[in-house]
């Protein structure tokens, strides 16, 4: 990637999808990523057994390399198909370049040189400003308005498909109160 350099945080991430190491990885090596964001995954992800990877990335300080313990963390993966890998990134950068797009000075050249740097996928040439060719040219503002429509249908689309599970919700029926205490018992 040479266009494209972000540092998309951490709670941008959580809030819309999961990501595994290699992808972690992957946002790292991009620079697309926090760089404190591993630190930040890996105290998300302490449970009930963590590796001791994981351990040492969590305590680690936000000063500290990280590469060299994510790469161990994604290596103990499965291995992941690449273009999956560079799609859920696609999508994390054009939804976070959209949230932000009223602090930029031209988001649609943004969009252009995410088309570029991503390889130009067939499903963006709909709202890059300098690619897509299908409609009339009515006005810019017209023009602009359709592709920042596609441009937020796209991300819909994508954002349906990295959803996090919902959480089961959880009704009064099918909670049990405890149990009451029998009476004549100390």
């Amino acid at each position: 990637m040479d266009l494209i350099k972000m540092q998309i945080p951490w709670s941008f991430i959580r809030a819309r999808c999961k990501l595994a190491w290699r992808e972690i990885l992957f946002g790292l090596d991009n620079e697309l990523l926090a760089p404190d964001a591993p630190r930040e995954v890996a105290i998300d992800e302490m449970g009930e057994d963590p590796s001791p990877a994981c351990m040492a990335l969590a305590i680690s300080e936000p000063s500290d390399p990280m590469r060299s313990r994510v790469q161990q963390l994604a290596e103990a993966e499965p291995a992941q198909p690449d273009d999956e890998i560079r799609d859920k990134w696609l999508y994390l950068v054009l939804a976070w370049t959209l949230e932000n797009a009223g602090l930029l000075d031209k988001p649609l050249d943004v969009v252009h040189e995410v088309y570029a740097d991503f390889g130009y996928p067939e499903d963006m040439r709909a709202f890059d400003p300098y690619a897509s060719t299908d409609e009339a040219f009515i006005s810019r503002e017209h023009t602009e308005k359709l592709l920042f429509e596609r441009w937020k249908a796209f991300v819909a689309e994508r954002a349906a498909r990295y959803a996090l599970p919902a959480a089961p919700e959880q009704s009064a029926d099918d909670i049990t109160p405890p149990a009451s205490p029998r009476r004549g018992t100390a």
